[in-house]
């Protein structure tokens, strides 16, 4: 005849509490869709962003990962985005170092986020209120999207819109989709605006 022993109350809650602690802590934040609506007139216009969690890009650096894990930042998408975006890399800083650059969905703001050779040390290019970042999408019916998105670019196109810049490093550029773009360059001492894509 087998003997069975009680377990105390307190080792159950607490297998219980460890259980559940372990759960949580291996659910992955997976992609995520946030709704709103934007007052235009006397209309409430609905929007929709899709954003992705910072490990659907492995190859962002460790020190940035964790920074931006601690800020709580999802990284929205365009509506018009294919594949995973708004992380880009370039030579912003130096020739010979590889910097980063994010969008930052958190708190109902989109920051755009520098650091400087993948480090934890960042630069906060731009903060904007969530509902100034979507509009039209070009499909009627359909909730307003998310329109901002980065890119890389190398000098050469920096002079098709200033000719007598004569920076040698990357800048980034953040662009409304199918729009005008602004560019941020560093110039040595400190990152300066210029206009981009105007139509």
């Amino acid at each position: 005849m087998k003997t069975f022993f009680p377990i105390p109350r307190l080792i159950c809650c607490s297998l219980f509490v460890l259980f559940a602690a372990v759960v949580a802590a291996e659910t992955p934040v997976v992609e995520q869709t946030i709704t709103g609506t934007k007052k235009i007139g006397e209309i409430n216009q609905p929007w929709r962003i899709r954003t992705l969690p910072l490990a659907s890009f492995p190859e962002m650096p460790t020190a940035m990962r964790m920074q931006m894990e601690a800020r709580r930042c999802m990284i929205p998408q365009s509506y018009e985005a294919h594949r995973p975006e708004n992380l880009v890399h370039g030579s912003f800083y130096a020739l010979d170092k590889t910097d980063w650059a994010a969008l930052c969905l958190a708190e109902g703001e989109v920051s755009l986020l520098v650091y400087r050779s993948g480090a934890a040390a960042l630069v906060d290019l731009m903060r904007v209120d969530l509902a100034d970042t979507v509009g039209p999408t070009g499909k009627p019916h359909e909730p307003f999207g998310f329109y901002l998105a980065i890119d890389a670019i190398p000098p050469r196109r920096v002079r098709q819109f200033s000719r007598s810049n004569a920076s040698v490093l990357d800048s980034i550029e953040v662009s409304i989709v199918d729009g005008n773009s602004v560019i941020h360059q560093w110039d040595g001492e400190a990152w300066i605006q210029l206009a981009g894509v105007q139509l």
